[in-house]
């Protein structure tokens, strides 16, 4: 992958060719798999698998961006000021400099059969592929009140309507024109293999990929409603209290699945090929990273701060939040994480990164010494810090069956069946089960699992981390600055998350944890 500066910015483009032969032991003795000599295998050439890739993907991208804002304070009296303001955006999408990109209608028709691959230098579709989106407005409004002129209580609030762009690597989605890259994948056959390595990569004849990365036309630029509401009061001089409310909902967000997943069998007993289930029967899987409508966001949280000011050597600030996240759970650059694609609804859910409670406090005490003299030297300019974070699980992603359980293709993971909750209390969960596995069975084969996403919680987070600073001041223009730095200094177990992958060894273990108390010593010196 290479990147290249441009006056609008840094965009990838990658060149990639590719013969990858995959040796390993796929000849069997009698009725075991997996039993013959891959060392054997290897000298004689004969591959398990090879894949094989051809071709150049190196595309130049440009785009263009405009972003208008008017923006005004407008005090309406001495206690009430209002904050109103309005943004347009026109994100322009990625141009490449050779007009050799492509995109997926579904719409269209291809030998009698719905879905095809488009591609902008033979004018199917615009040079962008995705169609323009003129209709970026964004609105601010916001406003600060002190109720009957008091001096130290304020109501604040705000509402804004946000935008964003793509993240840089899903251009890939549209660089993979069929007569720039051509995919190849060849597999022996057992027991007589019949590919050698000399006959593993042949020609790829010119526009074969049936799974290529789509990009449909039709796509949205992500877009985010925000609003927030607090109450502030000052008291004792330097001290704050904060307490609010902060809520969002976002919409067309960024999101990976196989929009050509098949559907599963009516009767699953009776399997019928794959290819005759899936929407657009001329192609494999079809990897979309879009923004379909979908891909939807919610957040509310409940927010208090307590902070009092610097004075007399002493500074404190401390945060809580309560707050509960759901999406559209489907967070990996390279897989995803939700299970039906035509009916992705069902995977909303807790976000990945959703925290029930969260409590932060930090503090600073530079340690008065009355002492004179040379216990005066010792004793005085001592600097105490300290950082507690406390922090309730985040969801955990499965418990999920291996494979292609459903019988629908690939790039997509098979939850299991739940028949009760599968959380455990505090005072039930250990390292060695963290759920409880017996909550989740395996669905019928060519079914899905009815377990939802994102339904299990993951260990919780405590640490607290402090310091010991003292500057020496040899001369006026010198500092020598000693520090003792202790992270995890109550040596807390912080664990990550088990396994959840079914029929893997350690399946609702935790076999992993974070860093455990670690100590720092240090000089530095400035002049």
């Amino acid at each position: 992958m290479a990147t290249r500066s441009s006056p609008f910015g840094s965009l990838p483009r990658s060149r990639k060719r590719e013969c990858s032969p995959s040796i390993t032991t796929w000849r069997a003795g009698p009725g075991v798999a997996n039993t013959g000599a891959d060392v054997a295998d290897m000298l004689l050439g004969y591959p398990q698998s090879a894949v094989g890739q051809t071709g150049s993907t190196y595309t130049k991208f440009t785009a263009q961006k405009t972003h208008v804002f008017l923006l005004d304070d407008i005090k309406v009296n001495r206690d009430l000021t209002l904050s109103l303001g309005f943004r347009y955006e026109y994100n322009m999408q990625y141009k490449p400099a050779d007009n050799d990109i492509e995109g997926f209608c579904t719409t269209c028709y291809q030998n009698g059969q719905r879905g095809m691959l488009v591609q902008t230098k033979l004018g199917q579709v615009r040079s962008q592929v995705v169609d323009p989106d003129w209709k970026q407005f964004g609105p601010r409004v916001g406003f600060a009140w002190r109720p009957f002129g008091a001096k130290d209580t304020a109501f604040r609030g705000a509402f804004g309507i946000f935008y964003d762009n793509t993240k840089g690597d899903e251009i890939n989605m549209v660089e993979f024109p069929t007569d720039k890259t051509a995919y190849s994948t060849y597999q022996n056959q057992n027991p007589i293999p019949t590919l050698t390595l000399d006959q593993a990569f042949p020609l790829v004849p010119p526009g074969v990929n049936f799974s290529p990365f789509v990009t449909i036309p039709t796509d949205k630029w992500p877009k985010v409603y925000q609003w927030n509401l607090n109450l502030q009061h000052t008291f004792a001089t330097n001290w704050m209290f904060e307490i609010g409310y902060v809520g969002s909902h976002g919409e067309n967000l960024s999101f990976r699945y196989n929009i050509n997943e098949a559907v599963p069998d009516a009767n699953p007993l009776n399997p019928t090929p794959i290819q005759s289930r899936r929407p657009f029967p001329l192609y494999g899987d079809l990897l979309d990273s879009g923004h379909p409508p979908f891909a939807i966001s919610n957040y509310d949280g409940l927010q208090a701060r307590l902070e009092r000011t610097f004075s007399h050597g002493f500074v404190f600030l401390a945060g809580y939040t309560f707050s509960r996240c759901e999406n559209l759970y489907n967070a990996s650059s390279t897989d995803v994480y939700n299970q039906n694609a035509q009916n992705p609804q069902q995977d909303y859910g807790l976000c990945g990164f959703q925290v029930k409670n969260r409590f932060n406090a930090t503090g600073i005490l530079e340690i008065p010494s009355r002492l004179q003299g040379f216990m005066g030297v010792l004793t005085k300019g001592w600097q105490l810090n300290s950082m507690l974070q406390m922090q309730s699980g985040s969801p955990i992603a499965g418990p999920y069956m291996p494979g292609d359980w459903a019988n629908v293709g690939s790039r997509y993971h098979e939850r299991m069946n739940r028949v009760c909750d599968g959380n455990l209390s505090a005072g039930q969960r250990s390292l060695t089960e963290w759920f409880n596995t017996s909550c989740f069975v395996p669905p019928d084969h060519g079914v899905f699992g009815n377990a939802g996403n994102a339904i299990l919680l993951g260990p919780g987070l405590t640490t607290l981390d402090a310091s010991l600073f003292r500057e020496f001041r040899p001369r006026e223009s010198t500092t020598l600055q000693f520090r003792w730095e202790v992270f995890n200094s109550l040596n807390n177990g912080n664990y990550n998350s088990p396994n959840t992958s079914y029929g893997s060894a350690g399946y609702g273990v935790i076999t992993s944890e974070g860093p455990k108390r670690e100590m720092q010593f240090s000089l530095r010196l400035s002049f």
